[in-house]
């Protein structure tokens, strides 16, 4: 028993490659890997920065009330009408086979409508021009084609 102490002790006092290897925090590896290379103690920066650095980068899981709390002001963003929106010219309308719409923005954006929401009709003749694109409720996104009363649910490609 005195024997194992006396040569952890001397490992502790000496570190290997192999004894620093394994240590689990990093300001201790450093400090161990320090001592092996000569030097009596970690430099102070690298002590400071492993002071500031997260633990973690997974974010806590948000309450079920912050949950409820940040909807309902989402909710009431896009009730008032004060919600972000996007107004922006159209360069390009692409129609596909089931009359879904694909809208390009002069600003390079690339908006496809939801294959769930109900296709419209654009007039060849006479296109849109403008869009405005704002947020609606769950993170969804509703695009108004110039000033009409219609809009549909679209979601970003580009």
């Amino acid at each position: 028993m005195l024997t194992s102490l006396l040569i952890a002790s001397a490992a502790l006092s000496q570190p290997s490659l192999e004894t620093c290897r394994v240590i689990d925090v990093p300001a201790e590896r450093l400090a161990c890997y320090d001592r092996l290379a000569g030097r009596e103690e970690a430099a102070p920066e690298a002590l400071a920065l492993e002071a500031a650095a997260p633990r973690s980068t997974l974010a806590a899981p948000k309450s079920e009330e912050e949950l409820k709390a940040e909807f309902e002001a989402k909710r009431e963003l896009v009730k008032s009408g004060d919600a972000p929106a996007i107004y922006s010219d159209i360069t390009e309308i692409v129609v596909d086979r089931t009359d879904h719409l694909t809208i390009i923005l002069d600003n390079g954006q690339v908006w496809r409508q939801l294959s769930s929401d109900r296709p419209i009709r654009v007039n060849s003749k006479k296109p849109p021009k403008t869009v405005t694109i704002t947020e609606a409720a769950m993170g969804s996104y509703r695009l108004k084609l110039d000033d009409s009363r219609q809009s549909i649910r679209v979601r970003r490609v580009k």
